[in-house]
C-alpha cells in the first residue's frame, strides 16, 4: 500500500487517500520523531461482507456470525536503518481481557469489540506499541489478489483442506485467482501427500508459515511483474485503497514519507517471527466453559523475539516497586508461597500474598498492572517467569503497583531472560530428518529454530512449545521457480 501511494502523483494520491475507508482507533501508541512504527495488519474473517457465491463457500454472516482477527501481523519499520521485519500473533492466544477484571480470552475474539480493544489486547497484554491499524477482509484479500494479476505458486505434493477449500490435485506451479489464494492463506487443516495420506497437525500455527511465505511470494512477483506500469498501477490502486480500513490518524504524508523512506527495500527479503506459545494438548474449560483448543503466550521466548524483532527491552527493577502475590493455582504451591522471598530479593517491596480461585486446571501466571505507567515494570517482571505468562491491565489496590497471579503452568527464575547487556538469542540448526523429504526444483525458503538459552530446564509441563522461526515444509506451497511455467488452478 505503501509503495502504491508513493508512486503517483500528489493529486491523485490524494483522491485515491480519501478512498480508503478510515475509523477512529483509540489508544494508538503516540509515535517518536524518526523512532520505529508498529502497524497492526488484521485479516478480518467476518462472512458479513462476501456475496452468495462466496458465501456458500465460506459461511453465511448467518451461518458464521460476528468477526475474528483470522491473521494478527506487526509489520515494524525503522525508519532509521530501513529495516522491516514481521511478527505474527497466533489467533488463538489466551489473554487477559482489557476493560473486564482478571477475564479471559481467544485474541482474535477481541476484534468482536472493535479495533481499539484488539490493539488495547496487544498493547496491554504484550507491551507491544502500535501506532498504527490496517485490516482487510475476505472480500479485500480475494481483491487485493485479483487486482494484481493473481500469485504463481508451486504445490510440492497434492494438498487438501476442507474447511478453507484448497484442493490441488497433482504437484506442479499454478495461477492462483484471489479466491484460491485466500484458499491457502486460510489453511490450517491441511491433508497432503498423494493418496492424501499425512495430516498437517500444526493448525494455525502452520497456516501462519504459509501465510509469511505467501507475503514473500506475492512481494517477489510484484516487484519482477513490474507494478509500476502506469495502466496495472491504476488498476491496483483503484482496487485495494476503497477495500482498505484505516486508522483516521495514519495521514497521507506520513504514507508517502514511509514510501519514500522504503521504497528500494524488497518486502521479500523481510524477516518474519512468530510469537512462541504453548499448546494445551487437550480441550480447554474456562469458567466450566469449554473453549477447544487454545494457545498461551510463553516467556522466555516471547520476549526475546520482540527483543529482536521489535526493539523491545523490558527496564531494569525499578526501586520501591510495590508487589502483591496471589495463588491461583487451587491450592498448595511451592512456586506461590516462594515467590514473595524471591521477589524480595530482586529488589521488590511484596506488600501481601494471599490466594484467589482458579479459573481453569492450567492456569498461565499473569502479571497485572493498574496504568499504562507501570506496564514496562510489568514486563520486567514476567521477564523473570518462565513457562505460560502473560500480563493484563485492572485496577490495584491502593499501595499497589503489580500483582501477580500465581499460575501452575510456569516456574520462577532470577534471571531475567532478556536485558539492556545480554540480549542475543542463540541458534540452533534447522531439525534433523528434512533430507528424507522429497526434493524439489521450485524455490524454497530456509530459516532457523529460535532456542531460549535456558530451554533445557523447562519442566515437562511446557515441552510444547512452539517455534518463533520455522522452516517451511516440504508439502506447503512457494514460489515457483524461475524455469516453470504456471498452469490454471482448476476450481
Amino acid at each position: 500500500m505503501l509503495l502504491v501511494l508513493g508512486s503517483s502523483g500528489y493529486l491523485y494520491t490524494l483522491y485515491r487517500y480519501h478512498q480508503m475507508h478510515k475509523i477512529t482507533v483509540q489508544g494508538l501508541a503516540p509515535e517518536v520523531a524518526g523512532g520505529p512504527v508498529n502497524i497492526l495488519l488484521i485479516g478480518n474473517n467476518s462472512r458479513c461482507v462476501l456475496n452468495g457465491k462466496q458465501a456458500s463457500q465460506f459461511g453465511s454472516c448467518a451461518q458464521v456470525g460476528g468477526g475474528r482477527a483470522d491473521v494478527e501481523m506487526i509489520l515494524h519499520l525503522v525508519p532509521r536503518t530501513r529495516a522491516v521485519s514481521i511478527v505474527s500473533i497466533p489467533r488463538d492466544s489466551w489473554m487477559p481481557q482489557p476493560g473486564h477484571q482478571s477475564y479471559e480470552e481467544r485474541i482474535d475474539a477481541e476484534l468482536n469489540n472493535g479495533p481499539s480493544a484488539l490493539v488495547r489486547t496487544v498493547e496491554q497484554d504484550l507491551g507491544i506499541p502500535i501506532n498504527h491499524f490496517v485490516e482487510l477482509n475476505f472480500d479485500t484479500f480475494q481483491s487485493v489478489v485479483s487486482a494484481l494479476g493473481g500469485i504463481n505458486m508451486y504445490f510440492p505434493t497434492r494438498v487438501f483442506d476442507a474447511y478453507s477449500g484448497l484442493n490441488v490435485k497433482y504437484a506442479g506451479c499454478y495461477h492462483l485467482s484471489g479466491t484460491q489464494a485466500l484458499q491457502v492463506v486460510r489453511a490450517r487443516h491441511l491433508e497432503y501427500g498423494a493418496q492424501l495420506q499425512y495430516y498437517d497437525p500444526t493448525g494455525d500455527i502452520g497456516r501462519i508459515t504459509r501465510d509469511h511465505e505467501f507475503v514473500k511470494v506475492l512481494a517477489a512477483d510484484l516487484r519482477h511483474t513490474g507494478i509500476f506500469d502506469i495502466t496495472r498501477l491504476n488498476a491496483v490502486i483503484g482496487s485495494i485503497l476503497p477495500r482498505l480500513t484505516v486508522d483516521s490518524s495514519f495521514s497521507l504524508g506520513e504514507m508517502i514519507g514511509l514510501a519514500e523512506t522504503f521504497h528500494s527495500v524488497d518486502p521479500s527479503t523481510a524477516p518474519t517471527a512468530t510469537l512462541p506459545v504453548f499448546e494445551d494438548p487437550n480441550p480447554y474449560y474456562y469458567d466450566n466453559f469449554n473453549d477447544g483448543d487454545v494457545v498461551f503466550p510463553t516467556e522466555p521466548f516471547d520476549e526475546q523475539v520482540m527483543a529482536k524483532e521489535l526493539g523491545i527491552i523490558p527496564p531494569p527493577v525499578a526501586k520501591g516497586t510495590t508487589v502483591e502475590v496471589l495463588n491461583g493455582t487451587g491450592g498448595a504451591s511451592s512456586f506461590a508461597a516462594d515467590l514473595p522471598s524471591q521477589l524480595t530479593g530482586l529488589g521488590y517491596n511484596v506488600v501481601g500474598s494471599s490466594s484467589v480461585p482458579p479459573p481453569a486446571s492450567l492456569v498461565e501466571t499473569v502479571v497485572y498492572y493498574g496504568s499504562a505507567a507501570e506496564r514496562a515494570q510489568a514486563e520486567t517482571l514476567a521477564g523473570h517467569f518462565v513457562g505460560e505468562v502473560a500480563m493484563g491491565m485492572h485496577a490495584m489496590p491502593h499501595g499497589v503497583d503489580l500483582e501477580v497471579v500465581a499460575g501452575n503452568g510456569a516456574y520462577f527464575t532470577p534471571a531475567a531472560a532478556v536485558s539492556p547487556v545480554k540480549r542475543h538469542v542463540r541458534r540452533s540448526a534447522p531439525a534433523s530428518g528434512s533430507s528424507s523429504a522429497p526434493s524439489t526444483s521450485a524455490s524454497s525458503t530456509t530459516t532457523t529454530t529460535t532456542t531460549a538459552p535456558i530451554s533445557a530446564t523447562f519442566p515437562g509441563s511446557i515441552v510444547n512449545v512452539t517455534q518463533a522461526k520455522r522452516s517451511l515444509p516440504w508439502f506447503d506451497p512457494r514460489g515457483c521457480s524461475a524455469s516453470m511455467t504456471p498452469k490454471p488452478l482448476a476450481s
